[in-house]
């Protein structure tokens, strides 16, 4: 990385630096309004950034002082630039100052997969399973649908996707799970080589056999208000009393809401 001369503030307030998405544009900021006149909006016809390794882009006057270099297309991933940009185009400088070097890297690709684990969609002999795919860095959508995998015995089950957060966050649904007369795994694969990521794994979830009724997954829910949430293998009736049967250690003042096959548990 490239030590900058901390006397380039007086004529720079900011710049791209440090690790940024691919899909990013570099920009540097004036300490001052620029010297030269510029037309905001419009492209600058003088060479005044320049890329190593070499990207092509064109850059622009945000503002009168912030000028933006956008590439043609996304950046390398898990690459260092060097930008050598020419200040002295865009102010007047003393010779040592005409240019400013630094550098940025762009993230290296990289994305974790979870779920919330297996949950009843109201009937006796059917399941649900929702989980999130997300990613260091915005990704194009139908190259995360192809990173996930859910099969049961011989039935590939297909997926439904969102996709949010510019492109970081991607929501599945696997729906209409069947339960059968023995319990049956579930199992969920991934692989991210289609993508060059080198990240592969697998998860077995275990589908219990119809008419068995047990806890299938507990976790705490750190939301507006925390809680503990009970997942069950079949729906429990909204009115039924859970008094005695579900409880939180140390806690002897506790309230719980039924959802379904999910009872979250509140203390206080």
């Amino acid at each position: 990385w490239i030590d900058v001369d901390p006397a380039f503030a007086k004529y720079v307030e900011a710049y791209t630096t440090g690790v940024i998405s691919k899909t990013s544009s570099v920009r540097v900021q004036l300490a001052a309004d620029a010297a030269t006149t510029h037309t905001v909006g419009q492209p600058v016809n003088d060479k005044m950034f320049e890329l190593s390794p070499s990207v092509k882009g064109k850059a622009t006057w945000i503002d009168a002082r912030t000028i933006e270099f956008k590439p043609e297309k996304n950046l390398e991933v898990d690459q260092l630039y060097t930008v050598n940009f020419n200040l002295n185009k865009a102010t007047k400088v003393p010779s040592k100052f005409e240019a400013l070097k630094f550098n940025f890297q762009t993230v290296k690709p990289a994305f974790k997969v979870s779920n919330t684990g297996l949950r009843s969609d109201g009937t006796k002999n059917k399941m649900f399973l929702n989980g999130e795919i997300k990613t260091a860095d915005a990704e194009d959508a139908k190259a995360i649908e192809k990173l996930l995998s859910a099969k049961q015995n011989s039935k590939n089950y297909t997926i439904t996707w969102q996709h949010a957060n510019a492109g970081r966050t991607h929501t599945y649904s696997i729906n209409a799970i069947e339960r059968s007369n023995t319990e049956t795994p579930l199992i969920l694969k991934w692989n991210g080589s289609s993508m060059n990521i080198k990240t592969e794994g697998e998860q077995s979830l275990a589908v219990p056999a119809v008419g068995d009724f047990r806890v299938l997954d507990v976790m705490a829910v750190n939301e507006a208000q925390q809680y503990a949430s009970i997942q069950f293998s079949q729906p429990i009736a909204v009115g039924q009393d859970l008094t005695g049967l579900v409880s939180i250690s140390n806690e002897p003042d506790v309230s719980y809401s039924i959802n379904g096959s999910e009872v979250k548990l509140f203390s206080g």
